[in-house]
This record gives C-alpha cells, structure tokens and sequence, in this order.
C-alpha cells in the first residue's frame, strides 16, 4: 500500500515537468513551421517571377522568328518535321540518361520551370548537364543532317527529291541550334548563376583563416 502510494506521488510530481517539456517541444515545432512557412512565401514570388520572365523570353523569341519565316515568304509547317525531331531526343534525351541519369535530368526540367537550386554541388552538376545537352542537341542536328544527305546521294538520278532531302536536313540543323542555345544553354546560364549565389561570400571564407592566423602564438 505504501509502495503504491508512493509511486502514485511520484507520477504526480513527474506531471509538471513532462507539461513543460511537451511544451518545450511544441513551442519549436511551431517556430521551426514558422520559420519554413516565411522561406516558402518569400521564395514563391521569386519562383514565378523567374518562370514568367523565361516564359516571356521563350515567347518573344517564337513571335520574332515565326515574324521572320512568314514575312520571308515561308510556312511555318516547312519547319514541323517528324524525324528530325526523332534525331534530336534521341541523342539529347537518351545521352543525357546514360551520363547523368533520370533523376539528374528531371531536376533540370525543375529547375529550368523556376525551382531553387539546393547547394551549390547540385548546381555545378546541372550546369555540366545542360553543356552536354547543348553539346549533344548540336551533334543529333547534324547527325540528322548527314543522314538527309545519304539520302539524297542515294537519289541523285531522281533531281525533284534533291531539295527536299536538303531542307529537311537544314531543319535538323535548325532544331540542333534552337535547342543546344535557346534550350540548354539558357538553362546553363541559369545553373551558373544560382550556382554564383549559393557560393559563399568571400569575406566568410577569409573570415575564418584569419582568425586562425590570430589565434596562433
């Protein structure tokens, strides 16, 4: 009876201090949402800003050149062309996974739609992707165009299929261009620069070596 008393009177005195802690906990769990909740509202604008500022350019740039094709007095569907298209994710998409992997490239796809950049490791990694990508974007266009000239060399007795073995292989080119400089290399210049932001500030790297330097006799 004694013991029973006893171990109640201790569980009673224990009340107060298990109160606190869970408090204790409560009270951090709810700064460190706080503190999350004020990163995301503050880094949401930025996000759509740089998605609509891509989306601008990327906008500006089909008007001018479609302005351009139509006013010289070409159609736009001269450039809608099935196996160029075939050429070019093949090479990009399918050199891009066995070098850098899905997850890598998804990444880039995310970051490229606005996402932030984790650290500065991630950023030199998607910087490298986009140089191969742009690297590869310009090998399948003219891959794609060495294959249309195969082609038209096969048919050389038949001259109304000359040209236009030409000029689809000039649109293979041209996607190799579009893609490699407006695609991957805007993005890289993307990864370069959070690349540039998530490096750290000079005067915090000096600061502690010359510490250090004080600090011996």
């Amino acid at each position: 009876m004694v013991g029973a008393v006893l171990m109640a009177y201790g569980c009673i005195a224990l009340v107060p201090q298990v109160l606190a802690s869970w408090q204790a906990f409560a009270r951090r769990w709810a700064d460190r949402r706080a503190v999350v909740r004020a990163a995301r509202g503050s880094a949401r604008p930025r996000r759509v800003g740089r998605v609509v500022a891509r989306c601008f350019g990327l906008l500006v740039f089909l008007f001018l050149w479609l302005a351009g094709v139509i006013l010289e007095g070409g159609h736009p569907e001269q450039f809608l062309q099935v196996t160029a298209t075939c050429h070019l994710l093949a090479f990009v998409l399918g050199g891009l996974m066995m070098s850098h992997g899905v997850r890598a490239l998804g990444r880039a796809f995310a970051v490229a739609l606005g996402a932030d950049v984790r650290d500065t490791a991630e950023a030199e990694v998607l910087a490298g992707l986009c140089h191969r990508g742009r690297r590869l974007a310009w090998t399948g266009g003219g891959v794609h165009f060495v294959c249309c000239l195969m082609h038209v060399v096969s048919v050389l007795d038949e001259p109304e299929r000359i040209g236009p073995g030409i000029a689809v292989g000039m649109v293979g080119l041209l996607y190799g261009a579009i893609i490699g400089e407006i695609g991957f290399g805007s993005a890289q210049q993307w990864c370069e620069a959070a690349r540039r932001a998530q490096a750290p500030a000079p005067s915090a790297v000096a600061a502690p070596s010359a510490a250090s330097c004080a600090s011996r006799p």
